[in-house]
């Protein structure tokens, strides 16, 4: 196992630059792509303290950029691989969109079933959790690359 701690918009540029030595090999078998966004799974409606966390612009730049992040994660995993998507958003631009745009382009990939119990499951194995005095909101989607 190696763990890679790394700015993911780097990732695939550093791994790339000695093309020769990897001979354009996929390097993973499991990628967990724990992407930057919005936030909004820390809002918690009963602290007003919570909301400054969320702004529409900030959900769609996001959106942008965690869409790129799964492309450039796909470029580096194997065949039979698994990524491993997630966010502490609970909005479904960022989640759900992001991953259906990915499936309908990418049609080597499905989704999996997720080992950890959801809140709710929205459509065909993609999961979230909603934020409370327990835990932030968040979404997690796994992704099999056939």
């Amino acid at each position: 196992m190696t763990i890679i701690k790394m700015d993911a918009t780097e990732l695939v540029h550093h791994y790339s630059q000695n093309a020769q030595k990897n001979q354009g090999q996929k390097l993973f078998d499991r990628i967990l792509l724990d992407a930057p966004c919005s936030s909004d799974g820390r809002i918690f409606l009963e602290d007003e303290k919570t909301y400054k966390w969320y702004s529409e612009g900030k959900s769609q730049s996001k959106a942008l950029l965690q869409y790129e992040l799964l492309e450039q994660a796909r470029k580096m995993l194997k065949d039979d691989g698994r990524i491993i998507y997630s966010t502490c958003a609970v909005n479904s631009s960022e989640n759900e969109e992001v991953i259906q745009k990915f499936l309908k382009r990418h049609l080597e990939y499905h989704l999996l079933p997720c080992l950890i119990v959801p809140d709710y499951t929205t459509q065909e194995n993609m999961n979230r959790w909603y934020p409370s005095v327990m835990i932030e909101g968040f979404f997690v989607a796994v992704l099999g690359k056939k």
